[in-house]
């Protein structure tokens, strides 16, 4: 099970929130100041964020007030689960607000989420759960917001969309396990399940989904998507049956599927050909091997089955071929 305290996980996306805090100063509150606002024990020595705004503001007329300090020390936490004194402002934020404070975070996020300003809400979100750990609207609501957010890069960056996309599917996971009850995080996660080729786990958290829901409307669709997934479910046993090296019972799955829809699904004829290749199948998996380059014809990992085939048979020719693209299609990828 992943880590459910955001402040101890590995932060995948707070690299792209880093800007906000950036636009910091911060500086020691005074003595004084601190002692009128009820908050010296629990604040002294710790630095808090302002703005330029609020240094200038100060300097001008002697004012820095709290609530504006509050929504600085929010920003942080959200930015940076991990920051070093988010401790302090959560304690801070709760001697001078109380709980409330934590439902406004969340009405805000929500709010943002409305508006389309998924950034802002992912952050408002970040900072409930520094102040809750397993709060399950502020874990729904950031779950939600990131896959809006990988949803909107559709066609950017690839790392950017691989962070949101884990981050996302992996509080899902958290949810379902914290709360299982909740039936729309089963029915996200399936579709998370689905983006990165995870057909069992789909499978097994929409019958999930299926068990908790009241939702008839998704649950009839959540029944569609189930036939539809019964081939790739298939598919995927086997492909596990092979790399566990069950190889007979893997083939036994996989052969089935030749000359049907699958047949330009270069893995289903890789993993047939380790599986033939593995049993002493030499011609079988030689044929699979090239079925595969057919389909994706710089698959350099198909390419070194075939140079472990050649060596193994002493055909230093083609074992001598396919060595040769393998260094020209890496050599491409060194020097892109």
């Amino acid at each position: 099970m992943a880590e459910l305290d955001i402040k101890k996980r590995s932060d995948r996306v707070g690299r792209y929130f880093k800007k906000y805090i950036d636009q910091y100063i911060f500086i020691a509150l005074s003595t004084s100041f601190l002692s009128a606002a009820g908050i010296y024990d629990i604040m002294k020595d710790v630095p808090v964020p302002i703005t330029r705004i609020d240094s200038n503001a100060f300097i001008q007329n002697g004012e820095l007030p709290m609530l504006s300090i509050a929504e600085n020390m929010t920003k942080v936490m959200g930015c940076d689960p991990s920051f070093r004194f988010n401790g302090e402002y959560a304690e801070c934020l709760r001697s001078l607000y109380g709980e409330d404070f934590v439902h406004k975070l969340k009405k805000d996020a929500i709010l943002f989420a409305e508006d389309g300003k998924f950034e802002e809400s992912c952050i408002n979100f970040r900072a409930v759960l520094c102040m809750e750990a397993n709060d399950k609207d502020a874990m729904y609501g950031y779950a939600m917001a990131l896959r809006e957010m990988y949803i909107a890069n559709k066609g950017g960056e690839h790392e950017y969309t691989a962070n949101f996309k884990l981050e996302s599917m992996e509080i899902f996971e958290l949810l379902t396990e914290e709360y299982p009850e909740v039936d729309l995080g089963h029915y996200y996660l399936g579709y998370a399940y689905i983006n990165m080729g995870l057909y069992k786990k789909a499978e097994i958290v929409w019958n999930d989904f299926l068990s908790v829901s009241c939702d008839d409307i998704k649950k009839s669709e959540i029944r569609e998507r189930l036939v539809q997934l019964s081939a790739p479910v298939d598919l995927e046993n086997g492909c596990n049956s092979i790399i566990s090296g069950r190889y007979d019972e893997g083939l036994a799955i996989l052969t089935k599927y030749r000359d049907s829809a699958f047949d330009k699904w270069w893995p289903l004829y890789y993993y047939m050909g380790v599986g033939y290749a593995e049993t002493g199948r030499a011609d079988n998996a030689e044929k699979c091997f090239k079925k595969v380059l057919q389909i994706s014809p710089s698959n350099v990992e198909v390419m070194k089955e075939l140079v472990l085939l050649y060596k193994a048979c002493s055909d230093d020719e083609k074992r001598n071929k396919y060595e040769k693209k393998i260094e020209i299609i890496e050599n491409r990828k060194v020097h892109s």
